[in-house]
């Protein structure tokens, strides 16, 4: 049988391949996590790993951020906040730069602060089994306000 979709009524939709295995379809995903200023270096999942599964990987597609609150830029505290997977060595997706974090500020993974990594720009998804986070190289000072993280993707 030749690459494509099939439908098996005892299972979710599936590919099935010259081989004949078959590999689940990949799924359309997405979370949105709220990371406060004051606890910036504790990890907010985004997607869980229970979302992915234990044999499939996020690949982002699309990460819109959202900000409420003061200033960020005005905290003496950390550089960056990242959107990674939720690996002990977590693959990084995106790179925000804190300084660039500004009240009402609605960016997307395009934008001129954000540095898109290999594993999103490159499609190489994440680590076999992990979900997302969004989490900042420190604790930033309190009272700043929170940021909206929201990632779209698949599942495959």
């Amino acid at each position: 049988m030749g690459a494509g979709s099939r439908y098996n009524g005892r299972q979710k939709r599936s590919l099935e391949f010259d081989t004949g295995t078959q590999y689940p379809a990949p799924e359309f995903a997405f979370g949105t996590a709220t990371l406060a200023s004051a606890a910036a270096g504790t990890a907010v999942h985004v997607v869980s790993d229970a979302q992915v599964g234990p044999d499939r990987r996020f690949y982002p597609m699309q990460i819109l951020v959202g900000f409420d609150g003061t200033v960020w830029s005005g905290s003496t505290a950390g550089v960056n906040v990242k959107v990674q997977d939720t690996n002990g060595t977590p693959v990084d997706f995106a790179t925000l730069l804190k300084a660039a974090l500004d009240e009402d500020l609605v960016v997307s993974h395009a934008d001129s602060n954000i540095t898109v990594e290999p594993a999103m720009s490159e499609g190489s998804g994440g680590t076999l089994g992990k979900g997302v986070q969004v989490v900042g190289d420190v604790n930033f000072d309190g009272g700043l306000g929170s940021l909206k993280v929201t990632v779209f993707g698949l599942i495959a």
